[in-house]
C-alpha cells in the first residue's frame, strides 16, 4: 500500500520564522529636503524607505477596510446580498432596501460631520487644517484580534478542505494499490498456469489454445459470479432504502417527524460524539505511537540480545580454550619444576664433586698423562686387532656356508 499519511496542517500551520526590521522613520516634512546635496544612495535608501512605509499603509488600510465591512451592518448586508449565487426578487427587495438605509445613514452622518465641522471651526478659528483622528492602542488590538480570529477561521476551513481532498486521494490510492494487486495477481497466475515466462535469452514455450481459452473462460464466469454479487448486493440495499422510505413516510403520517429542535439537539449530540472520536482518534494514534516506539526499543533490544548471544557464545569458546592452556601449562610446569629438581640434585652433586675435587701435583699429572697415551695407543691396537678377527671371522663363516652348501648339495643327489 501506498503511503498516504498525510497532515493537513502541514500545509497550514507552519511556523516560519522572518526577521521583521523595524522601518525607519520618515522625516516630517519631505518637502523641507535638500535633493540636490543627497547622494544617489541615499536617495535609493529614501526611496525604498517611501515605499516599505506605502505598503504597510496599505495593509493598515485593508486591515481596517475588512474591519469596517464587518462591523457596519449595512455593508455586511449588501455583502451578502452579493455573495448568493441565485438572487430572485425577495433579494433585490432586501438589496434595494439595504441600498436606501444605508444613504440615509450616510447623509445623517454627512450632516452631522458638517455640523461638528462647523463647531470646531468656530472653537479653532485658528488651526489652518483639522488634524486626523487616531486610533487608540485598546482599538488597534480589537482590529487586530478581529482579523487573526477570522484569518483563523479560514485557515480551518481551508483545513477541513485540504482534510476531505486528502481523504479522497487516500480512497483512490486504495483502489489503485487493490487494482493494481488484483493484475499482478492474475499476471501471476497467467505465467504460472502456462510457464510462458522462462529466463533471460530464453524463447518462450507454445500456449496450447484450448487451455488459453478455458483459463479466459474460467476469468470471465468468475467476474460474471462478482457481477452477480454486485447487482443482488444492489437490488437488497434498494429494497432496504424503499423499506426506508416508507417507514419515514409512516412517521411524517403518524406526526412522528422530528421538528427543527430536534435537529438542533441531534446536531449538538452529533458535535459531542464528533469530539469524542477525534479525542479516542488522538488517543490511538498517540498508543500507535508509543506502540511503534515500544517495536522499535523491542526490536533494539533483540538485535542486542543476539549479539549479546553470540558474544557469550564466542566467550564461552575462549574461556574452553583459555582452559585448555591453562591445564597444559600447568602440565608443563610441573614438568619443569621436576627437571628443575633433578638438575637442582645434578648441580648440588656437581657442586659437592667441584667442592670435594683437589688438583693432583704436575709429575702426577704427567705420569697420568703417559700412561693415558700408553693406554690409547693399546685401545688402538686391540681395535686394529678386532677389525682383523672380524675379517677372519667373516671369510671362516664364508668358507663354512660353502662346505655346508656342497654338503647339501651331495646329500641330495645321494639321497
Amino acid at each position: 500500500m501506498a503511503n498516504t499519511d498525510v497532515n493537513p496542517s502541514s500545509f497550514v500551520n507552519q511556523e516560519t520564522k522572518i526577521d521583521v526590521k523595524p522601518l525607519p522613520d520618515l522625516p516630517e516634512d519631505l518637502h523641507a529636503l535638500d535633493f540636490e546635496s543627497m547622494t544617489d544612495q541615499d536617495l535609493q535608501d529614501l526611496m525604498q524607505n517611501l515605499m516599505d512605509h506605502n505598503e504597510n499603509l496599505e495593509l493598515e488600510n485593508q486591515l481596517y477596510e475588512s474591519y469596517y465591512q464587518r462591523t457596519n451592518p449595512y455593508v455586511m448586508k449588501l455583502n451578502k446580498l452579493n455573495d448568493t449565487s441565485d438572487p430572485n426578487s425577495k433579494q433585490e427587495m432586501d438589496l434595494d432596501s439595504a441600498l436606501t438605509e444605508w444613504e440615509l445613514q450616510k447623509k445623517i452622518k454627512k450632516r452631522q460631520q458638517s455640523s461638528r465641522r462647523d463647531d470646531r471651526k468656530k472653537k479653532r478659528k485658528d488651526e489652518e487644517e483639522e488634524k486626523p483622528l487616531l486610533l487608540t492602542v485598546d482599538q488597534k488590538l480589537e482590529i487586530i484580534g478581529r482579523a487573526h480570529d477570522e484569518f483563523k477561521e479560514k485557515i480551518e476551513k481551508k483545513k477541513d478542505k485540504w482534510e476531505r481532498a486528502i481523504d479522497e486521494i487516500k480512497a483512490e490510492l486504495e483502489e489503485i494499490d487493490l487494482r493494481l494487486i488484483d493484475i499482478n495477481k492474475s499476471i501471476h497466475d497467467f505465467s504460472r498456469d502456462f510457464e510462458a515466462y522462462h529466463s533471460k535469452g530464453k524463447r518462450p514455450n507454445k500456449i496450447n489454445a484450448e487451455k488459453f481459452v478455458k483459463y479466459f473462460e474460467d476469468r470471465l464466469r468468475m467476474k460474471d459470479a462478482i457481477i452477480e454479487k454486485c447487482r443482488l448486493k444492489k437490488t437488497t440495499l434498494k429494497i432496504q432504502k424503499n423499506k426506508l422510505y416508507i417507514q419515514l413516510k409512516q412517521k411524517e403520517e403518524m406526526g412522528e417527524v422530528l421538528h427543527a429542535i430536534d435537529f438542533d439537539q441531534l446536531q449538538i449530540e452529533n458535535k459531542q460524539y464528533l469530539a469524542k472520536i477525534d479525542e479516542r482518534n488522538t488517543e490511538l494514534i498517540k498508543l500507535k505511537m508509543t506502540a511503534g516506539r515500544t517495536i522499535q526499543i523491542l526490536n533494539k533490544y533483540k538485535n542486542n540480545l543476539q549479539q549479546s548471544s553470540q558474544e557469550y557464545d564466542k566467550l564461552k569458546s575462549e574461556i574452553s580454550q583459555r582452559k585448555e592452556i591453562y591445564s597444559k601449562l600447568l602440565a608443563e610446569v610441573n614438568k619443569v619444576s621436576n627437571e628443575k629438581d633433578k638438575v637442582e640434585w645434578v648441580n648440588t652433586k656437581f657442586k659437592k664433586k667441584i667442592d670435594e675435587y683437589k688438583v693432583p701435583e704436575v709429575m702426577e699429572y704427567i705420569d697420568l698423562k703417559i700412561e693415558q697415551n700408553e693406554l690409547q695407543k693399546k685401545l688402538k691396537n686391540w681395535k686394529i686387532k678386532v677389525e682383523i678377527a672380524e675379517m677372519a671371522l667373516k671369510r671362516i663363516r664364508k668358507i663354512w656356508n660353502q662346505i655346508k652348501n656342497t654338503q647339501k648339495k651331495t646329500l641330495t643327489e645321494a639321497n
